[in-house]
């Protein structure tokens, strides 16, 4: 009822809805909140228990607090190179389980 335009409480009955791409391997804490001015979770991201995410998150970066700011990396610069290149997102089961047996 609050968003219809008839009552007078809002001029459009209309809804608008932000898009949030959460890309590969995000880990998203317990009780976090991402707030809708947030437009991508990088691959790889960490987003601590608690946190309310205001900004994107970088791809494998550890981001934590209220607002949640960048802890740190998961990895060196040439590390996540590496794994970009791999794009193991891209790999079935069988082929991933291959890589990790060998």
């Amino acid at each position: 009822y609050l968003f219809n335009s008839k009552l007078g409480l809002v001029e459009s009955d209309k809804l608008t809805f932000n898009h949030c791409t959460i890309e590969d391997d995000v880990w998203i804490g317990q009780g976090a909140i991402i707030t809708p001015s947030v437009k991508r979770i990088g691959r790889g991201a960490i987003i601590g228990a608690g946190s309310i995410v205001t900004k994107d998150v970088q791809p494998y970066s550890i981001v934590a607090g209220n607002p949640a700011k960048l802890i740190k990396f998961r990895f060196t610069p040439n590390t996540i190179i590496e794994i970009e290149k791999s794009q193991w997102w891209k790999l079935s089961k069988e082929q991933i389980g291959s890589i990790l047996k060998s």
